[in-house]
């Protein structure tokens, strides 16, 4: 009779959307020997998004928070040192949405001279599931709360005169990471 369990549920704070869960299920009588083909009741809610069995594989369809729980059926072991196992997951593949409100693509700035000019980028970060990590315009890394999903940014761009390009990244706690780049035109004037 089952004595003792494992549940093996590999430690990821996020899961990837369309890959097969890696969950390993050990069973041991009092005397440590292998109990083969033990009967396994798996439970996920929300039930919508996620397709398979704990054998087949669980694969997550759908974004989302997901609880898990693994129970063993049948009888067991008077002593039996088994409890249901417990996982919350989330499953998380969209980066972060980046939009930049200022300047916008293509602008044709009229300031500064023709020497390098420092020129303010504004913009907000969002992410509907994962609290953002990191903010980084051209490369410099931007403060932000690490507890929200949404962060408003504003930093300093040295633009040359005429075309200026520059980038923005955002990561979220999942690890998924947007690269936006943005161009705009500056000039202390224009030609009519």
């Amino acid at each position: 009779l089952p004595f003792s369990w494992n549940v093996d549920l590999l430690d990821y704070d996020c899961f990837m959307q369309g890959l097969e869960l890696p969950i390993e299920v050990t069973v041991l009588d009092r005397w440590g020997n292998l109990i083969a083909g033990p009967i396994l009741d798996v439970s996920v809610t929300p039930s919508s998004g996620v397709v398979g069995t704990l054998d087949g594989g669980l694969i997550f369809n759908e974004e989302g928070d997901y609880d898990i729980t693994v129970g063993l059926q049948g009888d067991l072991d008077p002593f039996a040192l088994i409890s249901p196992f417990y996982a919350n997951i989330r499953v998380d593949s969209t980066p972060p949405e980046v939009a930049i409100t200022s300047p916008v693509r293509g602008a044709m700035l009229v300031e500064g001279s023709e020497e390098d000019t420092l020129v303010t980028i504004t913009g907000t970060v969002t992410d509907s599931l994962s609290k953002l990590e990191e903010v980084r315009i051209d490369g410099r890394k931007l403060d932000v709360s690490g507890t929200s999903l949404t962060e408003a940014f504003e930093a300093e761009h040295s633009s040359r005169w005429g075309l200026s390009v520059f980038e923005t990244s955002a990561t979220d706690a999942c690890g998924n990471k947007k690269v936006a780049q943005q161009s705009f035109l500056r000039s202390p004037n224009y030609a009519a």
